[in-house]
């Protein structure tokens, strides 16, 4: 593999007390009008095939992103081990289409406050982060993941750090008063592999937000194969649009600390349980959202008691999704967790295959949220859910919401939802490594027939800047849709590893 010859750089910071690699960096930026050019030079060996077949040239990136800088696409960019890498100060970090970024184990890209990432690929040139491993023998969390900070509201004491970072990291934090807070754009990427734990309750995800705000461009972005939360939305006001997780190794979408931004066509599927024993999360909910502070009370203090005090309030507006578990009766999936006082509007929900329950309303500040209509779920279909196929919430077999009756709610009248409409046969067979099965072609059972119960019956999408609002059905594609004409083809990849 040929290592661009450029000076040694300074491991940017780790995420844990490991040495640097012992490689010979390369330097990143295109513009070298203010590089220093001395130093020793690295590896200027033959180059290599990368896992797109082509031979290119690989940079070892290693270092701090401290101006501006462009990403090529007639390179790769390699994240060294163990290192994370920030984009910091006001630098911007561009990344041209077609665009392919290894990540080896446990580096990651964060994007700090007053930073931003330019990554706008197209529908045949998409941006690529995946792992370094050779396809084959790829698992998720073989790398950390995409950071992003803003310094857009959160409801937590500030400073915050992002999770995933361990240690006292200025360039870690995120959150403060402006939510138009700019943390750049993604636009045609996909994230494959990434995601790990650092230690217990502290985990890096595929795509993680923290802080940003409505000037953050998000849209055609795919998280695939994760081994933790697939987004994971920390406060702040950032839409999103147009977005595919696949086989989160946790949750596929989580929010937290105050989230009030925007989402639209939105599918989320959950995998079976993983054929490599190693790989022990399969997936959680196809949404976890939390609400209110709970980690910020007295020591003491009992549990179930929530810190309201601390606003804005999660409270995301959500239209045209699709959230379809694994039919796996071995996995332990949901569709949504709503919980610690978490608000939010929820409307055309598609939501089918999750072997566990459908919605779980979790904490009297949960309920209260309902009950002052800063939370609903209306307009959506659910069918195909639990072991019996009709269990739409939780049973509530340990009561943790002061005795709310979610079955009640989830089918009041005027909320329109239709429970039990079956709009897509679920899968038939459990994937395995010898038998991948459907996992080979995943959006082949994700469009509804034009006459199905998802192509009537929705709820017509805010007139504004963000919303389509012609997508008056049910889900995140519309009913009858080629697989050819689907907003995801052409730009998304579903390799098994």
């Amino acid at each position: 593999m040929r290592h661009l010859p450029l000076l040694t750089l300074t491991l940017a910071g780790c995420l844990g007390p490991w040495p640097g690699p012992s490689d010979t960096p390369t330097d990143a930026t295109t513009d070298t009008s203010d590089t220093e050019t001395d130093g020793p030079t690295g590896d200027t060996g033959t180059t290599e095939p990368t896992h797109t077949g082509t031979v290119q040239d690989v940079v070892l990136v290693t270092d701090s992103i401290t101006q501006n800088t462009t990403w090529t696409a007639d390179k790769v960019y390699e994240l060294a081990n163990r290192a994370t890498i920030y984009v910091e100060g006001n630098a911007v970090l561009t990344i041209e289409p077609g665009t392919t970024i290894l990540g080896n184990a446990e580096s990651s890209l964060v994007v700090s406050r007053d930073a931003r990432i330019e990554a706008r690929g197209t529908a045949s040139q998409p941006i690529v982060f995946t792992s370094v491993k050779e396809p084959g023998s790829r698992r998720p969390g073989d790398w950390g993941g995409l950071v992003l900070l803003g310094n857009a509201s959160v409801n937590k004491s500030l400073p915050r750090q992002i999770e995933g970072v361990v240690g006292d990291e200025p360039r870690a934090q995120y959150g403060g008063s402006d939510d138009a807070s700019n943390c750049g754009a993604l636009d045609y990427v996909r994230i494959e592999f990434a995601g790990f734990e650092v230690f217990d309750g502290n985990e890096l995800n595929g795509l993680t937000l923290g802080g940003c705000g409505s000037s953050t461009f998000l849209r055609h972005i795919q998280v695939h194969r994760g081994l933790d939360d697939g987004i994971e939305i920390f406060g702040g006001t950032v839409d999103l649009k147009y977005v595919v997780i696949t086989g989160a190794g946790d949750d596929s979408l989580d929010w937290d600390e105050g989230w009030r931004g925007r989402a639209q066509f939105l599918l989320a599927q959950q995998y079976p349980t993983h054929p490599d024993p190693s790989v022990t999360k399969n997936g959680d909910e196809g949404i976890e959202a939390d609400g209110y502070v709970t980690d910020e009370l007295p020591a003491g203090t009992p549990d179930g008691i929530f810190d309201t005090n601390h606003t804005p309030y999660s409270t995301p507006t959500l239209y045209n999704l699709t959230l379809l578990g694994s039919a796996d009766p071995t996995a332990a999936q949901s569709a949504m967790d709503l919980k610690e006082g978490t608000g939010g509007t929820l409307r055309n929900v598609l939501v089918g295959w999750q072997p566990i329950r459908g919605v779980d309303v979790e904490h009297p500040p949960t309920v209260d949220m309902i009950t002052s209509q800063q939370l609903k779920i209306t307009n959506s279909v659910f069918f195909d859910i639990g072991p019996t196929g009709d269990v739409w919430v939780d049973p509530d077999t340990t009561d943790d919401d002061g005795g709310f009756d979610e079955q009640v709610w989830l089918d009041f009248p005027s909320y329109a939802n239709r429970l039990g409409d079956e709009v897509l046969p679920p899968p038939t067979e459990v994937p395995t490594a010898a038998a991948p099965g459907w996992l080979l072609d995943p959006p082949a059972r994700w469009v509804p027939d034009a006459g199905s119960a998802a192509a009537s019956g929705a709820a017509t999408p805010p007139a504004d800047e963000f919303f389509d609002v012609s997508a008056t059905y049910v889900g995140a594609i519309r009913p009858g849709t080629t697989q050819g004409a689907a907003w995801w083809a052409g730009w998304t990849a579903f390799p098994v590893d």
